[in-house]
């Protein structure tokens, strides 16, 4: 079944609400499939990176706007969360010089990642912050934490998220110490000398999933045109698989 066809961009991100599935890019109108039929809605904002979380959706990715985060109104029963209002607008950093590269959920928080794609430079994580009625108010650096700089990396790790940043695979999540702060965990450092020959290419082609005790990665790494290895990690340990 042909669920959307004439993209302008192949970059594309999917949500999941009131049994339908929501297709964002940077450039065309969203795309909502209800099982039966396509249709599209023109206002929404523009972004390659969307999710839905708790009722509302988030999406950045703007080329116009790289450090703006747009969040929808909660929508009524039965409703599609795609009612943005005029002031549904995070600024995430602005003025940084990196770009907004997505959102995880660790520990039932969203999280959003900044960094340069182009440069392979991954840069802060930022949790977003809430008022008291439960309305987005802006975001929050994440310290000491390295975000990633492809979104289809990132995979819910247990109650944690895990991702290929620019040099290593990290994990983040709350600290047992300080539960209001987050923990950081370089999980690739006994590899390091393989996530330094993946190709650089793993900032747009690599992905990520997270499935019975175990993290799949596909990357580029004997060549740049697409993923040909496989490392999996669990229980503490790496397996490379390739062919």
């Amino acid at each position: 079944t042909s669920i959307a066809s004439s993209l302008s961009s192949t970059e594309v991100e999917m949500g999941v609400f009131n049994d339908k599935l929501f297709i964002s890019n940077a450039t065309d109108d969203l795309r909502i499939w209800d099982g039966t039929s396509v249709t599209t809605n023109a206002g929404v904002p523009k972004g390659t990176h969307m999710i839905i979380f708790e009722s509302r959706m988030y999406i950045t990715g703007n080329p116009s706007n790289p450090s703006q985060v747009y969040f929808s109104d909660i929508p009524a029963y039965g409703s599609d969360p795609v009612t943005f209002g005029g002031g549904s607008v995070i600024n995430v950093s602005p003025g940084d010089n990196y770009k907004c590269t997505g959102f995880s959920i660790s520990e039932g928080r969203l999280l959003i990642s900044k960094g340069d794609q182009v440069n392979k430079k991954a840069s802060s994580v930022y949790q977003v912050t809430y008022n008291t009625s439960g309305v987005p108010t802006g975001a929050q650096r994440v310290e000491a934490q390295k975000g990633w700089l492809n979104a289809k990396t990132t995979s819910q790790y247990e109650t944690s998220s895990i991702y290929l940043s620019d040099d290593s695979v990290r994990s983040i999540g709350q600290s047992a110490q300080y539960p209001a702060g987050y923990r950081d965990s370089d999980l690739s450092i006994n590899i390091n000398r393989t996530i330094a020959d993946v190709k650089s290419t793993a900032n747009t082609l690599a992905a990520g999933l997270y499935n019975k005790s175990s993290y799949y990665l596909s990357v580029p790494y004997y060549q740049d045109a697409y993923n040909d290895v496989v490392l999996v990690y669990a229980y503490g340990a790496w397996t490379f698989w390739n062919n």
